[in-house]
């Protein structure tokens, strides 16, 4: 074979492989979304950071928390651009440093802290912000009460907030599930095997076809 066609050959093989090399495939390689053309990726995955190249790297942040990073720098990726963690069924806040690491909210019941400086923007249930900081609030049967822990602004289920107490009401009836705030004898939410009929929770006949 001669070396021009040799030459030739090797140039065009190397043209195959860039280009399939560049080729971007949607859910595939932590891309979420290809440009058009399909020649690089637009969008990644969580916990994926988006190279000049148009692919996706997988985070490698150090440290304890470096798992909960969901976004990172794609060319470097140690860097973390933003947090998010959840363990069980509450939540537990954590946010991303200026040195792009995780970190826990500076408050141990805050849910969700400012990047950068970890300072409090809503806490876990039970617990009112004041002034940057998570207070249990008064009420046992309370969710949240921002800005003054006397006063509840969201109940458990089978509660409604009083806007003349600040205290959760009970709802009248335990099949009741909601009830309209300072009314408790309003419902307007039944447990299920249970119907609205005229502020009031009645059984449900329908609902045996469920059971």
């Amino acid at each position: 074979m001669q070396p021009r066609t040799i030459a030739l050959l090797a140039a065009f093989l190397a043209l195959v492989i860039t280009g399939a090399a560049a080729k971007c495939t949607k859910n595939k390689d932590g891309c979420a979304r290809c440009h058009t053309g399909n020649h690089r990726c637009a969008k990644c995955f969580d916990t994926y950071g988006l190279t000049p190249k148009g692919t996706c790297a997988q985070c490698k942040v150090p440290g304890k928390l470096g798992w909960t990073c969901v976004k990172c720098d794609g060319p470097r990726q140690d860097v973390c651009q933003a947090c998010d963690d959840w363990e069980g069924e509450q939540p537990t806040g954590v946010y991303v440093t200026v040195k792009g690491r995780c970190k826990y909210c500076k408050d141990k019941n805050c849910d969700k802290c400012a990047p950068k400086t970890g300072i409090c923007r809503t806490c876990n249930r039970g617990y009112g912000l004041v002034k940057g900081a998570c207070i249990k609030c008064r009420d046992e049967n309370c969710i949240t009460c921002n800005r003054n822990t006397a006063r509840c602004t969201l109940c458990y289920t089978g509660y409604a907030p009083n806007p003349m107490t600040g205290r959760c009401d009970k709802c009248k009836g335990a099949e009741c599930e909601a009830c309209k705030p300072g009314k408790p004898r309003i419902c307007t939410e039944c447990n299920f095997g249970y119907k609205l009929s005229k502020g009031r929770c009645v059984k449900d006949p329908t609902s045996d076809r469920w059971a």
